[in-house]
């Protein structure tokens, strides 16, 4: 696996890009909002992925370069052989996603990966 930016050096890039003046708004994606202490994780609870193929997974960032969920951990069903709601009650029943966290369970996974 290729290696990560530390968080920090997330942090010090969104800080220059926060930077720059002009008329183009800049909104970061929820987990390197999350690296700022800013939100919560929203996989399962306010969001999901549903993949071409109909996977399901717990967030939408959850994929690998193959379109597939980063690991068994996000896969929570596939449509149409199961029902959406069923799929994401299951999902937030799984021990990893019964709560709302404040960090970003896919940089939390990929750390703990290399």
């Amino acid at each position: 696996m290729k290696d990560l930016p530390t968080d920090d050096a997330y942090r010090r890039i969104m800080d220059f890009v926060d930077g720059f003046r002009g008329f183009t708004k800049i909104v970061f994606q929820h987990s390197l909002r999350l690296l700022r202490g800013e939100g919560e994780c929203p996989a399962v609870w306010k969001s999901i992925g549903i993949l071409p193929n109909g996977k399901v997974t717990a967030c939408a960032w959850a994929i690998n370069e193959q379109m597939e969920p980063i690991s068994e951990l996000f896969y929570l069903g596939k449509l149409p052989e199961e029902n959406l709601e069923e799929i994401i009650r299951k999902g937030r029943e799984k021990a990893e996603f019964r709560k709302v966290v404040k960090y970003c369970r896919i940089l939390d996974f990929l750390k703990h990966q290399i």
